[in-house]
């Protein structure tokens, strides 16, 4: 039986190197068809998120006047989180994506977080150094992106009551501005 399969095994191999040409051993990519399908597939999804984040990128430039390689650090950095486009709507909201932003309750920076409330945390867990690492808006993203894991995490889940508490239940316009502006990121990145 194992002498039938390695005859098997060799015709098959001495067909798949006719039908190639001149070629003496097929790539180990080319072996099958369903490696060449599974290849494409995974290329069209580069493509299609490639078209997606210039989609989003233009709309962050285009809103806030910054360049787009300014935003697209921002991009990034909110891509090396859970719920990018999260991030990105409520960093187009808090700051408009300005990194220096500070507001007169003592909010900072892109994600606008309230140091006095959150630095011990953030340092703890060697998110930043001290309050000024929130004007670094890669330091503010992965701040902001603690604070919603943790909101979300204790509203199991639940978005529009985590960003009830990341933005204060004071402002009861915050949650409908997000899901706003996540509403016009998925638009832009449907338009592809």
């Amino acid at each position: 039986m194992k002498t039938a399969i390695s005859l098997l095994a060799g015709a098959m191999l001495l067909l798949a190197v006719a039908m190639t040409g001149n070629r003496k051993e097929p790539s180990a990519e080319g072996k099958s068809g369903a490696a060449l399908i599974a290849r494409a597939a995974v290329e069209r999804q580069k493509d299609k998120d490639e078209k997606e984040k210039t989609a989003v990128l233009e709309w962050m430039s285009r809103g806030s006047g910054l360049h787009l390689n300014t935003v697209e650090r921002i991009y990034d950095d909110a891509h090396r989180h859970r719920f990018p486009d999260v991030l990105i709507a409520i960093a187009k909201v808090e700051s408009n994506f300005d990194p220096e932003a500070l507001s007169d309750r003592g909010a900072v920076g892109l994600m606008q977080v309230v140091g006095g409330t959150w630095a011990e945390e953030l340092r703890q867990h060697g998110i930043i150094r001290d309050e000024e690492d929130l004007f670094n808006a890669s330091k503010c993203m992965d701040a902001g992106a603690y604070i919603l894991d943790k909101y979300m995490a204790w509203k199991r889940g639940n978005l529009e009551a985590a960003l009830i508490h990341y933005g204060g239940p004071a402002d009861h316009d915050y949650v409908r501005r997000i899901l706003a502006a996540l509403d016009e990121i998925r638009a832009v990145k449907g338009k592809n």
